[in-house]
């Protein structure tokens, strides 16, 4: 703990220290900074002056060509530029080391410049000739061989601004740039109006250059007063307010303007005005540039100070903490072993707290007994000597442990109280639903009208799926459901039973099925699982399209699939919804929409069944429901559904009249020794595919199956679905549908069923019922004769 102490403390002096180097680093780079720009200031200055001396040649040159005479006075200029060219290979090379960037752009500039010798020859072939007559007409002809050297060293003058770090450095050198820039263009606009001021007329394109050049001549000088600072500016402001400045730009204006009269100018004076106007703004450009050089030495200055002073005061610092540090973390060290301890066993404990409260007889008295034991035995390791701030943390944490230990307490408390309650709720709608089940199957005893007993047999399905509603709460909160049975059933009964507890029955078919068994403790689950993916299926499904239900045995058990045609889910969603079904969490308001699943899984993990989604290979979900050996068993015949060409029947009514004409069956044979008179089957004609057979030869259609169908079909449809019980057949797997087939066992008395000795024949019963069920549906589709005023009679 010691150790851990001091390095908790002597990590941020390392830190401190590294902070001390930093800061010292970069105290120098200030230093270093300084020298750079002092140098690069150098090096804009001598390309200032270089530049200078080039415009100020070329216009030697051309005014020597065009007004004649001899060229000493052009020898003296050739003798400045020389001067001027070699301070800037000098101060280039300087500028080179300080910013190995400006590099490339200063090699550029030295092998254009080495031209200068032949741009002199081509210019001006021989300066002790005299040239004439003087017409202003080389002033073209001379700047198109100096603009290649002109052009290279503006770029150098707007690189070197890139190259600094400090900004009111960079700031000022930019500014030298844009000055720069903005004489050599007042250059070029002297030239232009020179020659169009001698010959009373623009050259070709001379106009255009006067505009090109004054506009970037307005750019620069904006950029200027951007960036320059008060000094700068107020001493540019002292040249524009200059006589001859002013003469010059007034040229200039009416020149653009276009005015007649404005080339109507002496030549001579207007070059004098601009030559004057390009020397006082070179003027601004070395008194910026000597500001530069000044502020560089001060930065420089300062930050060589501002070193020694931080690197003495931080390494002072980072001594003293050290050492205090140190004496400090000693005493601490024990003191917090012990918290330290007395936490990490508090914390182990707590989930064991919660854990016997859960499970206690009574829960109350276990909360009350547990918290006071741990606030005592929490008291006691954390009982102190000193009463400094490292006790009132211990005092503080006991405070928090104690009031984490209540909530925890309480939050299993209402777990309990919550699942108690909602197990209570769940039961008494269970048992409504069962009295509501029992009422419904007396109405049904007792009625004889096929279609009120059609209705009777919608509400009654929907009665089931209310049972399946209360059930799945039961199963949430860990409770039994209470659908028992002691015998085993055929799988496909209980299919039969999980599709007639769904919404959509209609829109489900049913593929092959093995003939196999399930073990009565697992049916009444295995029925609910089923329904749950099937009602799953057809709700994330297009209404038009049907869900199928199949299965397949293997070694290990019976694989049931049950695959619907929707939309699918995203990769993300089914992996998600697999691991909820692998493992069965507690229930909680984020899985409020996929109650279902939870469901299943928890159904599943009763049986050691194993439920998984996958994608479809045409899209949709398929849901694998694999069932151990040990819940399945074998059965003597195979049953399978599929119709004569191969594909899965639907189990259920069609939703509209057969198609073809009906043919009539004939009624199953039924044995008189074992006869248990039941209620007559209400249309027993309109029986599904998957319950009628024909000479042995398989099912049929349900189209086949209904004679005279009655046209007002939606009042008929009849599912002869098995809920929880096998069907009884006579001579053929025709189910019959059993009063109290949907009540739980031991919830509702059923009556028992009496054998009379004059028994009713039901094929007679079933004859006339349809008999009258078509005369009823003939009644219906005739129209009535119209009277004679419109109305009928």
């Amino acid at each position: 703990m010691r150790t851990r102490l001091v390095l908790v403390v002597l990590l941020p002096m390392v830190g401190l220290a590294v902070l001390t180097g930093m800061q010292a680093r970069s105290s120098w780079a200030v230093v270093e900074e300084s020298d750079r720009a002092e140098a690069l200031a150098d090096a804009s200055v001598s390309t200032m002056d270089l530049l200078d001396q080039l415009d100020r040649e070329e216009a030697e040159t051309a005014a020597l060509i065009d007004r004649g005479g001899v060229g000493d006075s052009a020898k003296a200029q050739w003798a400045s530029t020389d001067g001027a060219l070699g301070t800037f290979r000098n101060r280039g090379a300087a500028a080179v080391l300080a910013a190995p960037g400006l590099e490339p752009t200063l090699d550029a500039a030295m092998q254009q410049l080495a031209k200068l010798a032949t741009v002199r020859s081509a210019a001006s072939p021989g300066l002790d000739v005299a040239y004439g007559p003087p017409d202003g007409s080389a002033l073209e002809d001379v700047r198109g061989l100096y603009d290649p050297l002109t052009e290279v060293l503006l770029r150098v003058a707007d690189a070197i601004p890139a190259a600094l770090v400090d900004r009111p450095l960079a700031n000022r050198t930019q500014a030298i740039a844009a000055l720069a820039t903005a004489r050599h263009a007042l250059a070029v606009e002297r030239d232009v109006l020179y020659k169009a001021f001698r010959q009373r007329a623009y050259a070709p394109g001379g106009f255009a250059n006067l505009v090109k050049f004054a506009a970037v001549e307005q750019e620069r000088l904006e950029t200027f007063g951007r960036v320059a600072g008060v000094a700068a500016r107020a001493n540019f402001d002292r040249l524009v307010t200059d006589p001859e400045v002013k003469t010059a730009v007034q040229l200039r204006d009416a020149a653009l303007s276009g005015a007649a009269g404005a080339l109507k100018v002496d030549a001579d004076a207007w070059y004098a005005a601009m030559t004057r106007t390009i020397g006082l703004l070179h003027e601004v450009e070395v008194g910026l540039a000597a500001e530069l050089s000044a502020k560089a030495a001060d930065a420089r200055a300062d930050a060589r100070r501002d070193a020694v002073v931080t690197i003495t005061g931080a390494v002072s610092l980072a001594i003293s903490s050290v050492v205090i540090a140190i004496v400090i973390a000693t005493g601490m060290s024990h003191r917090l072993g012990r918290l330290r301890r007395a936490a990490l066993g508090t914390a182990s404990r707590l989930p064991i707290v919660v854990d016997e409260i859960a499970v206690a007889d009574n829960p109350a008295l276990a909360h009350d007994a547990q918290l006071n034991s741990m606030t005592n035995r929490l008291d006691d390791q954390l009982s102190l000597a000193l009463r400094d701030e490292i006790a009132e943390v211990g005092a503080a944490f006991a405070t928090v442990h104690a009031t984490a230990l209540h909530l925890a307490a309480d939050q299993a408390l209402l777990r309990l109280d919550t699942e108690a309650l909602v197990t209570a709720l769940a039961r008494r709608s269970q048992k409504l639903v069962q009295r509501q089940l029992a009422a419904i199957d007396d109405l049904e005893r007792v009625e004889t009208d096929p279609n009120t007993l059609a209705r009777y047999y919608v509400i009654d399905h929907l009665a089931a799926r209310m049972r399946r509603n209360a059930e799945n709460l039961l199963v949430l909160t860990g409770t039994d459901p209470g659908r028992r049975f002691t015998g085993a059933f055929p799988l496909l009964d209980v299919v039969r039973a999980a599709i007639a507890e769904i919404a959509d029955y209609t829109r489900v078919d049913i593929a092959v099925l093995p003939d196999v068994s399930v073990a009565g403790r697992a049916v009444g689950d295995l029925a609910h699982l089923l329904a749950e993916l099937l009602e799953n299926a057809a709700t994330y499904s297009p209404p038009q399209t049907q869900v199928t239900i199949s299965a397949h045995r293997d070694s290990a058990g019976v694989v049931i699939t049950v695959y619907d045609n929707g939309i699918g889910m995203a990769p993300q969603a089914l992996a998600a919804a697999n691991e909820r079904l692998r493992e069965p969490t507690m229930l909680t308001s984020a899985l409020a929409g996929t109650l279902g699943l939870l469901v299943v899984a928890r159904l599943a993990a009763r049986h050691t069944v194993r439920v998984e989604l996958r994608r479809g290979d045409g899209g949709g979900v398929a849901a694998l429901v694999d069932l151990p050996n040990e819940i399945i068993g074998e059965r003597v015949s195979s049953v399978t559904s599929s119709t004569a060409a191969g594909r899965p029947s639907r189990v259920a009514v069609q939703s509209g009249p057969p198609s073809q004409p009906p043919r009539a069956l004939s009624p199953a044979p039924v044995k008189a020794a074992a006869v248990v008179h039941e209620p007559p089957l209400i249309y027993d004609e309109l029986r599904l595919a998957w319950v009628a057979t024909r000479g042995g030869q398989g099912t049929h259609t349900a189209a086949d199956a209904f004679p005279q169908a009655p046209a007002d079909w939606e009042h008929m449809k009849v599912v002869q679905l098995m809920a929880d019980s096998p069907p009884q057949v006579d001579g053929a797997p025709l189910p019959r549908r059993r009063t109290g087939a949907h009540l739980l066992p031991g919830h509702i008395p059923t009556p028992a069923r009496t054998q009379t000795r004059d028994p009713i024949d039901p094929d007679r019963v079933r004859s006339q019922l349809a008999g009258l069920s078509r005369g009823v549906a003939a009644a219906a589709r005739t129209p009535l004769p119209p009277h004679r005023n419109g109305r009928r009679i």
